[in-house]
């Protein structure tokens, strides 16, 4: 399913299974496996080195039907991760003070969630992305 996706990708960029298994740092026989749906979650260096050139990460994913993706140049991928996992935090801490909110939360918290969330936001649209209303993010469409 995925895999077609990644095959696509790696064409788009010109390159075969060799070369594009020896610059990520994999196995011809690991390109093979993804391509060919093998596995269940593609190698975490496929993807990246996919994203690094350009390459849409939602589109990987099958959320996206734009192969091209517009973080590539805007932010490295230890960035990229950072903020991911900043996002996902924040996530997680937003998901815990709702469930709390029953319960009633201070002032001091809110206000500070607050803050953070607005922080996230603005990182958000820098790199033209969004969180859709299930919570997921996604890149941000034009209107």
């Amino acid at each position: 399913m995925l895999g077609e996706r990644f095959k696509k990708a790696r064409e788009f960029l010109g390159e075969n299974q060799s070369s594009i298994a020896r610059k990520a740092g994999l196995t011809n026989t690991s390109i093979r496996r993804i391509e060919n749906d093998a596995v269940e979650v593609p190698n975490s260096k496929y993807i990246h080195y996919l994203i690094e050139r350009g390459i849409n990460y939602f589109y990987l994913m099958g959320q996206s039907e734009e192969i091209e993706g517009q973080l590539a140049g805007v932010v490295s991928r230890v960035s990229y991760e950072k903020l991911e996992n900043e996002i996902i935090g924040l996530q997680k801490e937003i998901s815990k003070l709702q469930r709390q909110l029953k319960n009633t939360v201070s002032t001091s918290e809110f206000e500070e969630l607050s803050h953070k969330y607005q922080g996230l936001l603005e990182g958000l649209e820098a790199l033209k992305l969004e969180v859709d209303e299930n919570g997921e993010l996604r890149k941000k469409t034009e209107e």
